[in-house]
């Protein structure tokens, strides 16, 4: 087998671990969602702007958490993370990295 034959069949081996795992949390967290609201009749809301919060000290996490420049992007991408859904963002992510893993190295092109 040749070197360039097995690197493209490891990525895509790790494209296909990668892709599965990250949209099945995703939709694990959804169905904990959907389990959360038919026991108890509340939906908890994940939305992608949890994780930039618990972010440690970088740039984008203090500006937004207290934007000192360019309010006007500062309002447009705080609402859209919050808009998104944690469970959306991991399975749509999840399933681009899996679609690229299998059109990779497909007909011995990439």
């Amino acid at each position: 087998m040749k070197y360039q034959t097995l690197v493209n069949k490891a990525i895509r081996v790790l494209c296909y671990i990668l892709g599965a795992s990250t949209a099945g949390c995703g939709l694990v967290l959804f169905g904990y969602q959907v389990l959360i609201y038919l026991r108890s009749g509340y939906w908890p809301s994940y939305p992608l702007l949890f994780v930039f919060a618990l972010m440690p000290d970088t740039i984008f996490a203090d500006w937004l958490r207290n934007p000192t420049s360019w309010p006007g992007l500062h309002k447009i991408v705080y609402t859209i993370l919050e808009m998104i859904p944690i469970s959306l963002a991991l399975t749509v992510v999840g399933l681009v990295v899996l679609w690229c893993g299998l059109r990779y190295g497909k007909n011995g092109s990439r």
